[in-house]
């Protein structure tokens, strides 16, 4: 009799662990689908070009050699590379530095109560939900020194010195033109995640600092700056990696013209690989530019996480 219920209670374990062995591949199944397609979306073409980074495959014959780092001495001793990379620092440095103190600015004067506060938010939100290749065209015609808006008002009043401006088609200053551009759409996007981290501060900590006597631009240093740290974090590292990979605004509003005055890493990247036919090199500055923007973005916040501080 025992040896039975002995029998039994053993095959009703058996069954409990089959049961929780079937639970735990579960999960799996359900992410499954996630997994192929990040494969063979992401992680597959990622391989293909950190391989094909070391070859001089054409992009149209079956046949390549492996040139070891050949593609990559190319691009930092060829001038013609050197120019987009510099481009592309120059318009990820004006962007970041701008549109980060733009947009904290319009958050703290955006975070008082005032008439029409959720208005004004909307207006300066709206611009970062508009498509880039749109705001690219629209600008265009704002900048066309004929027809454009800008410079029929610039004639209007009489200010020469606006109407002179050859915003897009003079090579020293295309690159403010699009930086301009740029930081008149996403300020907006950075302004509401710094209007998040204001809303955590709470309103004690300004209190205590007026009794003891900090006015408005010590509550702002003291208080302010270093609790919306990780704000400041967050729209850097964000602002710095869209900059590195700047591509569909220069090539709607200039092609990177004139000359290569605003032609960005990312563009002279895809010239090399579907205009010039060099697969190989235009895969090894895609491999370059990767690697650039992950160890940017994480220097960036180890460095600046250490200043974060957490709301009391």
């Amino acid at each position: 009799m025992r040896s039975g219920k002995l029998q039994y209670a053993m095959g009703d374990n058996m069954n409990l662990k089959a049961k929780k062995k079937g639970k735990n591949w579960l999960p799996y199944l359900f992410i499954l689908p996630a997994i192929v397609i990040f494969l063979f979306v992401y992680a597959g073409p990622m391989v293909a070009t950190a391989v094909l980074g070391f070859t001089d495959w054409n992009g149209i014959s079956p046949n390549f050699e492996f040139i070891g780092l050949k593609n990559f001495i190319k691009i930092f001793t060829d001038k013609s590379l050197q120019e987009p990379l510099l481009n592309t620092f120059e318009f990820t440095i004006l962007t970041v530095v701008i549109q980060g103190v733009l947009a904290l600015l319009l958050a703290v004067a955006l975070n008082r109560s005032f008439r029409g506060r959720n208005l004004f938010r909307t207006v300066f939100f709206l611009p970062c939900v508009v498509s880039m290749v749109a705001v690219g065209y629209a600008w265009s015609l704002i900048f066309n020194p004929v027809m454009g808006p800008l410079g029929l008002l610039a004639d209007h009043f009489g200010w020469e010195f606006l109407s002179n401006i050859k915003w897009l088609s003079d090579p020293k200053i295309v690159m403010y033109s699009i930086v301009l551009v740029n930081v008149w759409q996403w300020t907006g996007y950075n302004m509401v995640i710094y209007l998040a981290g204001l809303q955590s501060i709470p309103n004690q900590l300004y209190e205590a600092a007026s009794i003891d006597g900090a006015n408005k631009v010590h509550q702002f240093f003291k208080i302010t700056l270093p609790l919306v740290a990780p704000s400041i974090t967050i729209n850097t590292v964000m602002a710095t990696m869209g900059g590195l990979k700047a591509f569909d605004l220069m090539y709607v509003m200039t092609n990177g013209g004139p000359g290569h005055a605003s032609q960005t890493f990312a563009m002279a990247s895809v010239d090399a690989f579907f205009r010039q036919k060099d697969a190989g090199l235009g895969s090894a500055m895609s491999l370059l530019m990767f690697l650039m923007i992950l160890l940017v973005s994480y220097v960036q916040n180890r460095l600046l996480s250490k200043r974060e501080v957490g709301v009391l």
